[in-house]
């Protein structure tokens, strides 16, 4: 079966097509077919159509497509295609004999490479090899450049459909592809030569919008509102150490967030944060946790808890979490549809800062379950008490999935107070809410052993 279909969408250039032609027929990997789509210019009669429907290599197919504009002929084009992968191929571009036996090669051993580009010599106007970051390509390389250069490129099939927007079809399918957690690589080899001439329909358009593709793209990942608090209480670590984690991230991970604290410690979180941070103010004796079962029934259950550094105010925290976001969500202060809940002291080493910037990204976050981390297999075990099952430091949602989240939380926490057990733990609770309602959850399995395995969401939504 043929592996490969060149798509070749053809509207001027046609004084540079024989080098084109002659380096595809010529490629040492001679497994493909080429698909030649003549358009913009009529019916067949057209006298471009006309010259190169006499090809005689049955291995290419020359078409005229009544479409106009480069992106409907290539979506049209593709009604025709078998294989599973594609490559582009403009007419004014050349590729070297051996371009694409290398990336059959890699793709053989790659299965779960998506698109594979590769670095360009530039010719025409210009006169210099492309320097392209090498290996897999993430979403923050995608806001700096566009990685891709479409006559490189080899992408599967079911992959392949462009929009016609920003005047950048291409940058923007790479985009779209990123943000579908596809595998995007290059090779930072030139395997073609790309002309730059001044008849080129893409340099002659004068439609291209970087900017607007890039605020298109940064508006859709952070459609997203982080939310934490800070309050000094008895717990796993002092208070001064806590201010030792937040400052680092809060001051350079720069995402929409609503920082709940307390009047005191108000005035240093605020000179600390980013300009994306908002902070509210709220005393301690106010949270919901309080107002709902009081202290006392928290100060009840320190007596059942194994676990000796924590404290009724802890438990009542724990619980908070969901009370937090939910008043994030009526201020709704950045106006998105997710909320990530986020531990204040999460960021353990400032040498992660640099990993993270992206952090909360949107798309990461389904629309139709609630985010959580699994630590260990518990979903079949009896007694979670002694089980750290799931992570409690970053919790993800949309609107309706947290207030869902908060029903479900407050209904197993109401069990379990009726059984006498213990409820001050939130990932006990957590884990028990999964056992009863698996399809409400989508899991994300630890990528770390030990201490980092709590921080895997923190990754997780940052790449």
């Amino acid at each position: 079966m043929v592996w490969l279909t060149v798509l070749t969408p053809l509207f001027n250039g046609i004084e540079y097509f024989k080098e084109c032609y002659e380096s595809i027929v010529k490629q040492t990997e001679t497994d493909w077919l080429w698909i030649i789509g003549v358009n913009g210019h009529g019916d067949d009669s057209n006298p471009i159509y006309q010259m190169l429907s006499n090809i005689a290599d049955k291995r290419i197919i020359v078409k005229n497509y009544l479409t106009k504009g480069k992106v409907n002929t290539l979506n049209e084009m593709m009604m025709d295609v078998t294989t599973p992968y594609i490559a582009l191929c403009d007419c004014d571009d050349v590729w070297i004999p051996q371009k694409l036996q290398i990336q059959k090669i890699i793709l053989e051993n790659n299965r779960n490479i998506d698109v594979l580009g590769t670095s360009c010599q530039y010719i025409g106007e210009l006169n210099h090899v492309l320097n392209l970051p090498e290996g897999k390509i993430n979403l923050e390389t995608m806001f700096k450049i566009n990685p891709i250069v479409n006559s490189s490129v080899i992408l599967k099939t079911q992959n392949a459909f462009w929009e016609d927007r920003f005047g950048l079809e291409d940058y923007d399918l790479w985009f779209r592809l990123i943000l579908e957690n596809n595998t995007i690589c290059v090779i930072n080899q030139p395997l073609i030569y790309h002309r730059i001439h001044k008849e080129s329909a893409f340099n002659n358009s004068g439609v291209q919008d970087v900017n607007a593709l890039l605020k298109y793209y940064r508006e859709k990942v952070s459609d997203v509102t982080v939310v934490t608090a800070f309050y000094p209480m008895k717990s796993k670590f002092q208070p001064s150490q806590y201010i030792d984690w937040i400052k680092p991230f809060w001051s350079q991970v720069k995402c929409n967030t609503v920082f709940f604290t307390s009047e005191e410690y108000a005035p240093y979180i605020q000179s600390i944060c980013s300009e994306t941070i908002r902070v509210i103010t709220m005393d301690f004796s106010e949270i919901e946790a309080y107002k709902k079962y009081s202290k006392d029934f928290w100060l009840g259950e320190e007596e059942k808890d194994h676990e000796t550094n924590h404290s009724a105010d802890l438990y009542a925290i724990w619980y908070e979490k969901k009370e937090f976001v939910k008043k994030a969500i009526v201020m709704n202060l950045f106006l998105t549809n997710k909320f990530v809940w986020c531990d204040a002291g999460i960021c353990r080493s400032e040498a992660w800062i640099p990993h993270i910037q992206l952090f909360p990204l949107s798309h990461k976050i389904p629309e139709d379950k609630f985010l959580i981390l699994k630590i260990t297999d518990f979903e079949k075990e009896e007694d979670l008490k002694f089980k750290n099952s799931v992570g409690g430091g970053i919790l993800a949602g949309t609107k309706e999935k947290w207030f869902e989240f908060s029903e479900q939380y407050d209904s197993v926490l109401q069990e379990f107070v009726e059984s006498s057990k213990f409820v001050g733990k939130d990932q006990t609770l957590i884990a028990t809410m999964y056992k009863k309602n698996p399809s409400f959850f989508k899991l994300i399995d630890r990528q770390f052993d030990e201490y980092m395995c709590w921080f895997t969401l923190l990754f997780f939504l940052s790449c």
